[in-house]
């Protein structure tokens, strides 16, 4: 019993003083402080010292550049015909669905009345 008492002393003993050379060398020692730090200074330093004031900041830039488009869209229109006025200027934003340009749907009105007249004629007889 006492053998298994002193062993148990034993390696909490070999913990203790393992813990306290571990947390003794991990320790970072303080950098020591400059000579300028310890003792006051009594060199004087020229400054110039400015009011604020409120002043106009430019918000552009102008610069020589190549640009090129990241990507490059592709119109096609749904119907064929004149275009009788365009809606947007080259490099101008558009939202999805927003009209680019008119064509003159007088062509594609007088086949819609045709093909109306064309089917009236089918279910009569």
């Amino acid at each position: 019993m006492t053998k298994h008492r002193n062993r148990i002393i034993a390696v909490v003993l070999l913990a203790v003083v393992a813990t306290a050379a571990f947390l003794a060398l991990s320790r970072k020692p303080e950098p020591a402080k400059p000579a300028r730090e310890s003792q006051p200074s009594s060199m004087a330093i020229a400054v110039s010292v400015e009011a604020t004031r409120v002043a106009p900041v430019r918000d552009s830039l102008s610069v020589v550049a190549l640009v090129e488009a990241w990507r490059d869209v592709d119109i096609h229109a749904e119907t064929s015909g004149i275009v009788r006025s365009v809606s947007s200027e080259v490099g101008q934003k558009k939202a999805a669905g927003q009209p680019l340009l008119k064509v003159d749907d007088e062509v594609a009105a007088s086949a819609l009345r045709k093909a109306r007249v064309n089917r009236e004629l089918a279910r009569r007889d």
